[in-house]
C-alpha cells in the first residue's frame, strides 16, 4: 500500500512524467547512534537528491532517539522548515525545487537501551533519460 500511494502522488504529480516512464527504487536504512557515536545521513549537509521525488516514510524510531529532523530550505542560508517524523508511516516528499538535510541522530540516556535507532524507507523515483 506504501509504495501505491507513492506511485498514485507521483502519477497527480506530472512533472516527471507517468510512473511507468520512471525508475523508482526503494531504500532501507537503520540509523543507530550511542550517547558517544551519533548516526549521521548521507550527505549530511543540505543537497537536492539525484532522483526527481523521493519519499521519505518514517517506519520506527526510538523513544530515546534524539535529532533526526528534516530541514527544508531554499539555499544553505537560508532553512525555511524544520520537520520532525514522528509516527509510523510519517512522511516527507522531496523534489529538486528545495534543498534538504536531516540533522544527525543521538541518543538520550532515559532508558536501559544504550543505542537509539530511526529507520527509515526511501522510496525515489527518476524520471527515464530517453536522450541517454
Amino acid at each position: 500500500m506504501l509504495i501505491k500511494n507513492d506511485i498514485a502522488f507521483v502519477n497527480k504529480y506530472k512533472e516527471i512524467g507517468l510512473p511507468s516512464e520512471t525508475l523508482i527504487w526503494i531504500h532501507l536504512f537503520r540509523y543507530k547512534a550511542t550517547e558517544d557515536a551519533p548516526a549521521f545521513s548521507s550527505p549530511m549537509w543540505l543537497h537536492k537528491d539525484d532522483e526527481d521525488v523521493v519519499f521519505v516514510h518514517l517506519i520506527d524510531s526510538s523513544k530515546n532517539m534524539l535529532g533526526g529532523e528534516s530541514l527544508i530550505a531554499t539555499d544553505a542560508k537560508n532553512i525555511e522548515r524544520v520537520i520532525k517524523l514522528e509516527e509510523v508511516f510519517d512522511t516527507l516528499v522531496v523534489n529538486h525545487k528545495k534543498f534538504h538535510a536531516v540533522t544527525p541522530v543521538g541518543c538520550r540516556a532515559i532508558s536501559s537501551e544504550d543505542f537509539s535507532t530511526r529507520d527509515i524507507i526511501l522510496v525515489t523515483f527518476q524520471k527515464v533519460r530517453k536522450d541517454l
